[in-house]
């Protein structure tokens, strides 16, 4: 599967181990009195693509409440042993030569040093914001981030958080360990300044954001994926019920015979693929 930018990975149909999905579905039937709908999402991708796909927007703006992964509205702490065995301080991850390669691409960058940030930096959001730059996006906002900002203070539609921060956080540390998310960062460092940046991230991570390159995932990662999926569905279905909603979660929480789109097909409810066209 070639993919020329992210823009274009995100929202064209893609084929998953012989399954051909969508990004964006329609949901009715199963006695529904209104169409849901549901989006899988690309976390890092900039926010200005959604300019690009005003269908998304028209179904939201018809929406009576929009669910999301995390709003960021609860708060909620884990234990400091938790966020430090994802979170360590940098220099204890990366060797002083890789550790002096990211400081001089970040201090580069609209960011700055990862010096003042060496006791509380988020390795699996340097990772992001690293594609990000690389692909010359401004970090402003994040897609998810500024789908969730517009729906509450542009539409002002009521939103539900689907997880709670302690949950997002927990789930981080099953899916890879702070050293792959070092090793991911420097790699993608290296070809960047191989020349061959962009490409890389286009052949390699893009085509395995959902798998082992950025998660490193094994069994019991999916599995927590698994479990995660049903128990949003069981948070999802009476709302479905209740209104109409417009829901939007990370792709790969779509994909597979674990994914919402086979749970909510077992449930009895329809899914029809909505196709997007871009200005």
């Amino acid at each position: 599967m070639k993919v020329v930018t992210i823009s274009l990975f995100f929202f064209i149909p893609i084929i998953v181990k012989g399954q051909v999905q969508s990004v964006f579905w329609e949901i009715s039937g199963n006695g529904l009195a209104h169409k849901s709908y549901l989006l899988g999402t690309v976390h890092v991708a900039p926010y200005t693509l959604l300019k690009k796909f005003p269908l998304i927007l028209e179904k939201l703006k018809q929406a009576k409440l929009a669910i999301f992964e995390n709003t960021g509205d609860t708060q909620a702490t884990v234990t400091t042993a938790a966020v430090l065995a994802h979170n360590p301080p940098l220099d204890s991850v990366f060797t002083k030569e890789e550790y002096a390669l990211v400081d001089s691409f970040f201090s580069k960058s609209e960011f700055g040093s990862i010096q003042p940030h060496n006791n509380n930096a988020d390795l699996l959001t340097m990772a992001q914001v690293t594609i990000l730059l690389l692909h010359n996006s401004k970090m402003n906002m994040r897609f998810d981030e500024y789908l969730i900002a517009y729906t509450k203070d542009s539409l002002k539609l009521k939103v539900m958080s689907l997880e709670s921060d302690v949950e997002q956080q927990q789930y981080k540390a099953t899916t890879a360990t702070a050293r792959q998310y070092a090793e991911l960062i420097v790699k993608l460092i290296q070809q960047a300044n191989a020349g061959n940046g962009a490409k890389y991230v286009s052949d390699q991570y893009l085509q395995n954001m959902q798998s082992d390159l950025l998660l490193k995932r094994n069994d019991e990662t999916y599995s927590t994926v698994a479990k995660r999926n049903i128990l949003w569905l069981n948070k999802i279905e009476p709302l479905l019920n209740m209104q109409s909603c417009f829901i939007a979660v990370g792709l790969g929480h779509l994909e597979y015979k674990s994914g919402l789109i086979s749970l909510l097909k077992k449930k009895g409810y329809h899914l029809k693929p909505v196709v997007l066209h871009m200005l």
